[in-house]
């Protein structure tokens, strides 16, 4: 970039176009992949930083989202240092800094407990990157044909709006809904639940999604410990790391072996 060269940027005609000029407080926009989504919400912010002690965060479900090719910091790096952002990378946080001492910060929420670290900031603008890869609290209400339901309460069968293929909202039916039959008692979780073929297929097909090549061979291999992970992190999205950790130690093969192993590791280090 030559000095005093002029940077433009500004939105494709159509949705992306329509979205950064909406006066919406919140604004929704979805369709396919490359459709532009994740560099609009970049764009966004921009209009602000020269708002002093405006701040701005953007989310991700998980860390490795933020960060991994072509993701979002990748892609903030060709936008926000042409207009004076300076990116900083410090203890996992990544934000950049402009003139006006205003920030936009990038930050995930995998867990319920990071959740609940952002409670009571004061953050002007919020985005979400991915949204449908987000959970939703078991208090959220959803636009029934019988009206507004808590999540839990709604039945295969009954009518909820969607999103058509030509971008109408449509009234269509519930063909599943999750369950789950061990909340509030981790012991009986530990026990009794298995992950099943449907969940296991789910799961593949989740990772496929999210582009992990899948191998057959390698992952039976492994198929135990990926099973075994899997129903760890469950058990952390309802207990959190009492469940994590109480499941790895009964169901992770490697953390059995080595709770066998403490009078021998005594007898090794000569701490009789």
């Amino acid at each position: 970039m030559s000095i005093g060269e002029v940077i433009e940027l500004r939105p494709n005609p159509g949705p992306q176009e329509q979205f950064l000029a909406s006066h919406a407080d919140i604004a929704i926009y979805g369709g396919q992949a490359g459709g532009g989504k994740s560099y609009a919400l970049l764009l966004d912010p921009l209009r602000f930083v020269d708002v002093p002690g405006f701040g701005a965060v953007i989310f991700r479900r998980n860390a490795t989202d933020l960060t991994q090719e072509g993701g979002l910091w990748d892609e903030s790096m060709k936008i926000y240092p042409a207009v004076g952002g300076r990116p900083r990378e410090s203890m996992g946080k990544l934000d950049y800094r402009f003139k006006a001492k205003s920030r936009i910060s990038f930050a995930h929420l995998a867990q319920e407990d990071t959740v609940d670290s952002k409670q009571g900031g004061q953050i002007p603008m919020i985005g979400f990157d991915e949204l449908t890869h987000f959970c939703l609290t078991d208090d959220h209400e959803v636009l029934t044909e019988n009206g507004w339901k808590k999540i839990t309460d709604v039945k295969v069968g009954e009518k909820v709006p969607s999103l058509a293929s030509d971008r109408n909202i449509v009234m269509s039916e519930v063909t599943d809904v999750p369950t789950f039959d061990y909340e509030g008692d981790l012991q009986k979780f530990n026990n009794e639940f298995e992950i099943n073929d449907k969940l296991e297929k789910s799961f593949i097909t989740f990772a496929g999604n999210k582009n992990v090549e899948f191998n057959s061979e390698n992952y039976q291999t492994d198929r135990g410990y990926i099973l075994a992970r899997l129903k760890a992190q469950i058990a952390r999205n309802f207990w959190k790391n009492e469940g994590w950790y109480s499941v790895l130690f009964k169901e992770d093969n490697q953390v059995a072996k080595a709770l066998t192993l403490f009078n021998e590791a005594k007898d090794l280090a000569k701490l009789k």
